[in-house]
């Protein structure tokens, strides 16, 4: 319009002149019929946000009444716009005086804190000029916890393997000594019932040793975004949390100490203590952590060092990195009691031309378990097979 207005008064022409005074008119009548068309329009929602998880579908049941004597068209329907990764909605016309129920099934796809509006109508022209929103503007704040899996804990030395890649209990009973029974948790050796307790009890009863109670669970967490490699839901990142979140919840829940350290905008260490046995604050770190250019692994390695002593820790460190800095720190961190494990999040599997098979090669070399996971993987799986050395030429992307 602007275009065909500096035309005129330059030209002269009148055929300017009555172009301009048509889209002059036309984007009147669109503004005015928008906003007719939203007059008496009445939205409510209800939707429940407590507890929302990643892979979860949130159920909005939006009521839209019409309060006006005319009738509404082409009225738009969206809730939960924050949430990022779905565009979900609901179109629909409104009689004189009449109302409809429509129930939303959104997807949750990405983890984070999200400050949530209210459910909004908007109405658009049939020539699709402008699109105007209707919404109240209250918010409230919304916790999006990470997506988790079932997965099995598995032993954090290297002498618990065998030579196929699965996991086996590698105690010495001879060195250590029973301090107590309890009773079995999901995902423990069977070698170490104790029989004769057994017998007397309703359930499996186990021989907990001296060094079992002094091992302590660590999971490092690399949230280093130079090593960032997917789109802005299906990235290395996120994988990387989701398997993070999945270690916490399992080993809670199998009653077993753990803590965690991750590293990104903020820095968050959360201690294996007894109060901790629950994963809520540890997943709330998880869904609000976001990574950082800064905060390399080998800085949050040091970091956990300065904080923390190695001697009888067990650490997972999961992470995405090629750069290969830290591993002659994690290597000789097994001198000082540590027994780490490193879980690769493989970024050829999302798109990455660099490999992080090398690295893998030099620290099972080392004799430091290693697991690799792919985008896509059942991560149960690929968490039960531990990688062994191979000479493999880089995949390219194409061939993932």
């Amino acid at each position: 319009m602007c275009v065909t207005f500096v035309l005129a008064l330059g030209s002269g022409l009148p055929v300017y002149y009555r172009i301009s005074f048509f889209m002059f008119l036309l984007l009147g009548i669109t503004f005015v019929w928008n906003r007719v068309n939203l007059f008496g329009v009445g939205i409510t929602g209800r939707r429940d946000l407590t507890k929302t998880e990643v892979g979860r579908n949130v159920e909005s049941e939006i009521v839209i009444e019409n309060f006006s004597p005319f009738p509404k068209f082409n009225l738009q329907v969206r809730d939960l716009i924050e949430l990022p990764g779905h565009n979900v909605g609901a179109m629909l016309n409104l009689m004189p005086f009449s109302k409809k129920v429509v129930n939303l099934n959104i997807p949750v796809r990405r983890r984070g804190i999200y400050q949530i509006g209210q459910p909004s109508v908007s109405s658009g022209d049939p020539l699709g000029v402008y699109q105007i929103y209707k919404k109240v503007t209250s918010r409230e704040r919304v916790l999006v916890l990470p997506y988790t899996v079932d997965v099995q804990p598995f032993l954090l030395s290297s002498g618990d393997v065998n030579a196929d890649g699965n996991n086996q209990d590698g105690r010495n009973s001879s060195v250590s000594s029973v301090s107590t029974i309890r009773e079995y948790q999901a995902g423990e050796s069977a070698k170490h019932i104790h029989w004769p307790t057994t017998a007397r009890k309703d359930g499996l009863m186990i021989k907990q040793f001296e060094s079992d109670s002094e091992d302590v669970t660590w999971v490092l967490l690399d949230m280093d975004t130079n090593f960032l490699v997917g789109d802005n839901i299906d990235n290395t990142e996120e994988y990387s949390v989701m398997i993070a979140a999945s270690l916490v919840k399992t080993y809670c829940n199998n009653n077993r100490g753990i803590g965690l350290i991750a590293g990104g905008n903020i820095k968050y260490l959360i201690r294996p203590e007894e109060e901790n046995r629950y994963p809520d604050n540890m997943l709330f770190a998880l869904a609000e952590v976001s990574g950082a250019e800064n905060v390399s692994l080998i800085d949050l390695f040091n970091y956990f060092k300065s904080e923390m002593s190695l001697s009888n820790v067990s650490l997972i460190i999961i992470t995405s990195s090629t750069n290969g800095e830290w591993i002659e720190s994690i290597s000789s961190s097994k001198l000082e009691g540590c027994s780490p494990v490193v879980i690769f999040v493989d970024p050829i599997s999302f798109g990455s031309e660099f490999d992080v098979r090398p690295l893998a090669n030099q620290l099972a070399m080392n004799g430091i378990p290693v697991y690799l996971t792919k985008y896509g993987d059942d991560l149960s799986d690929s968490l039960s097979h531990i990688w062994m050395v191979k000479n493999e030429e880089p995949l390219q992307p194409n061939e993932v």
